[in-house]
């Protein structure tokens, strides 16, 4: 409903998801990608893509904890989700300590790991150190 900020849906959302999306697909072109706000794929959203998830054809590993795993599949085996600003109400709140971004993905329909970013670390939108996202171990 407009003007619920419940429901609120906020150009940061949007810009949030679009450079995720643009990050995911720069390094791997064609990967399945569902985004929260109703964008899917920018460059080839749903459709299957080549190579493994291991190895783009930039060389980029899909993610470092892979190697360690083993887990390696057909990229288009893969989806990846985006949630690229978990707690919109809180954002639009001004709380932004409890704001997340959210990327899962999942193998065959299978949820196999993801990971979650602290983008306002203490609640700062300050830049430098101090307004550095934090890593958050999934």
């Amino acid at each position: 409903e407009a003007g619920d900020p419940k429901s609120a849906l906020t150009e940061a959302d949007l810009a949030a998801q679009r450079a995720i999306i643009g990050l995911l697909e720069q390094a791997w072109p064609g990967l399945r990608i569902v985004g929260e706000e109703g964008e899917e794929g920018v460059s080839g959203g749903v459709g299957p893509g080549t190579g493994t998830a291991a190895q783009a054809g930039n060389g980029a590993s899909f993610c470092p904890a892979c190697a360690s795993c083993a887990l390696e599949a057909p990229l288009g085996d893969i989806t990846v989700f985006v949630d690229p600003l978990d707690g919109t109400r809180e954002f639009v709140e001004g709380r932004l300590e409890n704001v997340l971004s959210l990327v899962g993905f999942a193998v065959r329909g299978r949820a196999v790991g993801g990971a979650i970013g602290v983008p306002f670390p203490g609640g700062s939108t300050a830049g430098g150190d101090e307004g550095a996202p934090e890593e958050v171990a999934a």
